[in-house]
């Protein structure tokens, strides 16, 4: 979930998701999803599961969607000193370790509602996902899943986009709105 502090410079959020929980919310997706492709006669077609040996591959294909994940970010939010982690270890406050995470730290600036923080972060999550489906799919050869995930990431995309641009619409609104 991402978490936000309010300061004089604006909304300062910190957008965390683990890698753990990527791979196996990837797992469990592409295991649904392929369970119930049949042949003409009835039979499970094939299993395409992400599983724990192709844990490889997952790992080769999640920086380069979170990479391009973090573009679009930086693009509309005023970056501040965090920026964008990958693969950082991060401890809860007795300083036991939590995990490995994909950390995006940005500043959203004076005008943006926090409200959507939640949002933001849900679209962020399963363009995550989504991404590392397309790709996988395209990887293992299944072009009609690969399309439909890339589709689906493609489209998240454009939510954030879209919710990003209400920040820039709110400051020319405001500074508009006096002139």
């Amino acid at each position: 979930m991402g978490t936000f502090e309010v300061t004089e410079s604006g909304l300062l959020v910190s957008f965390s998701f683990k890698i753990d929980d990527i791979f196996a919310d990837a797992a469990r997706i592409s295991a649904i999803r392929t369970k119930n492709v049949v042949d003409e006669k009835g039979v499970n077609a094939f299993s395409a599961r992400l599983s724990e040996d192709e844990r490889p591959m997952f790992e080769n294909i999640l920086p380069d969607i979170c990479d391009n994940i973090w573009t679009r970010l930086e693009v509309y939010a005023k970056r501040n000193n965090g920026d964008y982690r990958y693969n950082v270890e991060l401890f809860d406050l007795a300083e036991a370790p939590l995990g490995f995470f994909v950390v995006y730290d940005v500043n959203m600036g004076l005008n943006y509602d926090s409200k959507n923080v939640a949002i933001l972060d849900r679209i962020i999550s399963r363009a995550i996902t989504s991404g590392v489906l397309g790709e996988y799919f395209d990887k293992i050869g299944q072009g009609l899943l690969s399309q439909t995930y890339h589709l689906e990431y493609n489209s998240h995309l454009s939510l954030l986009h879209s919710l990003l641009l209400k920040r820039i619409a709110a400051i020319k609104r405001s500074t508009s709105f006096f002139s």
